[in-house]
């Protein structure tokens, strides 16, 4: 029966201490949070100084272009000297602020001594303050001893000045180190703008505090090439700033002269073989002269390729003829010259097109739209003085016709009550006043003179607006519509 009992007594043990275990759970063991949890950046101005002036506007578009690009990053990967580098940061501050707050506590206990206390009250205080102390000495030995903790993959951002668009000027040698410190940045991007040789050279550094000069990149292009170096720098940039590998894309249209464009940029035409982009979305487009346009948005996958096959559509077309019967004229498709009038072009079904023509004798604007007729005649107005300024002088006179109007009607409008309110007191005496009925009567006459002059004053500004409009409106562009049963001739 003992060995019973005790089985008994070890199996109630055990429940009662599950059922402890259930009723107060262990508490978790918190686990710090990863320090210096965020990365920013800062994009200096670029230093143009080396071009002429008429070119340094290109600075600015660059800036802007590496903000759009960086605006896609959110992670930074911290590399080994990057990491060793905030942990010894974190790891000294951390430090430094125990050891400041344990000094300034042992400076409190040693004032005790001159506050003036009673013994008892010296005592509280004295046993308070050391209890303190004792926990201080042991947080600035577990600081010493703990190795902190560094976020590994922090949030990337830019700085607020880079974001509104305000960009610094970049430091001068030696002072990069204390720009980080004023801009409370973790680094920043220099950019470098100079001729060379008709092309423009662009190169960038990249200045962290961990590593100094971590970065460096250049790249050498023309005027008409800017928009597609410009997405080619950013790109790379934002793969090594990111750690993440590009993604490819490849593209191929139907028919093989379709243009193609990358986030509005020149790509190339037919065919792009494989080129490396940043990770995320991309807008693609599609253009071809008499061909439906493509538009789509692809996501750019890191160290994947996409292939994209583009297939335009053709467009139902007809063939028109524009003609300027006066003189032959220069004929302008949009803003590209396609020949002299009369021209036969073949042109889109029911779609509007846009026409320039400009001879000796005149010019004319044309909005045309798909399935008029086979001809159409344009009449050419002739070229305006530039000494006329039509256009202002009939704003002035508007003005001042507007101007006239404002000042006749509370004129007119006041001296309509004084008769009316004089008519009215003469309608009401008992005994006939000769004087008030005299003035009554050249009042009246006065107010119907000076409503006349509003009227004509309105008609005036009426005139003048309508005046003004035309004038205006004189230049735009005719619109040519589609009406079965009608033959057009301008």
């Amino acid at each position: 029966m003992p060995g019973i009992t005790h089985t008994l007594k070890t199996s109630f043990g055990v429940c009662l201490f599950m059922a402890a275990a259930l009723v107060f759970p262990a508490a978790k063991q918190e686990v710090a949070a990863p320090k210096n949890p965020e990365w920013t950046l800062v994009i200096t101005a670029a230093d143009v100084s080396a071009l002429a002036v008429s070119r340094q506007s290109i600075g600015d578009l660059i800036n802007r272009s590496l903000v759009n690009a960086l605006n896609t990053v959110n992670k930074r990967i911290r590399e080994t000297g990057e990491y060793a580098y905030y942990e010894d940061y974190v790891w000294s501050k951390a430090r430094s602020d125990a050891a400041k707050k344990l000094e300034t506590k042992r400076a409190d206990r040693d004032k005790l001594v001159y506050q003036g206390y009673p013994e008892w009250k010296y005592q509280k205080s004295l046993q308070t303050i050391d209890a303190e102390i004792e926990k201080l000495e042991a947080d600035l030995a577990h600081t010493i001893e703990e190795t902190p903790l560094i976020e590994e993959r922090p949030i990337f951002k830019l700085s607020a000045a880079s974001t509104q668009g305000t960009f610094p000027a970049a430091p001068k040698t030696g002072g990069e180190y204390q720009f980080c410190v004023k801009q409370n940045v973790d680094g920043f991007l220099r950019l470098v703008v100079s001729d060379l040789q008709g092309r423009t050279h662009l190169w960038i550094r990249l200045y962290t505090r961990a590593k100094a000069w971590e970065y460096e990149d250049s790249i050498i292009f023309s005027i008409e090439d800017t928009q597609t170096a410009l997405s080619e720098v950013a790109a790379r940039f934002v793969g090594a700033i990111s750690g993440a590998s590009p993604g490819a894309l490849a593209i191929q249209t139907e028919p093989v002269d379709a243009l193609i464009l990358v986030d509005g940029a020149f790509a190339s035409i037919g065919e792009l073989s494989a080129t490396e982009y940043p990770p995320g979305e991309i807008v693609i487009e599609s253009y071809a002269d008499n061909h439906t346009t493509f538009s789509t948005t692809l996501e750019i996958n890191s160290g994947e390729l996409a292939d994209l096959f583009i297939s335009l559509s053709p467009l139902a077309l007809e063939s028109l003829t524009l003609d300027t019967p006066e003189a032959d004229a220069a004929l302008y498709r949009g803003a590209l010259y396609v020949g002299q009038t009369p021209f036969t072009l073949d042109m889109p079904f029911n779609q509007m097109e846009y026409f320039y023509m400009e001879s000796d004798e005149g010019e004319a604007k044309a909005v045309v739209s798909g399935g008029v007729t086979d001809m159409v005649n344009i009449e050419l107005k002739p070229f305006p003085d530039p000494e006329e300024k039509r256009v202002a002088q009939a704003r002035q006179a508007f003005y001042n016709a507007f101007g006239r109007f404002w000042i006749a009607l509370p004129i007119a409008v006041v001296f309509g009550a004084v008769a009316a309110a004089e008519v009215s007191a003469y309608n009401h005496l008992s005994v006939n006043n000769q004087d008030l009925y005299d003035r009554a009567t050249r009042d009246h006459y006065i107010s119907i003179g000076l409503w006349v002059v509003f009227g004509l004053t309105t008609a005036e500004s009426i005139y003048r607006i309508f005046r003004y409009t035309h004038a205006a409106g004189e230049k735009i562009p005719q619109i040519i519509k589609s009406e079965e049963g009608i033959t057009w001739d301008y």
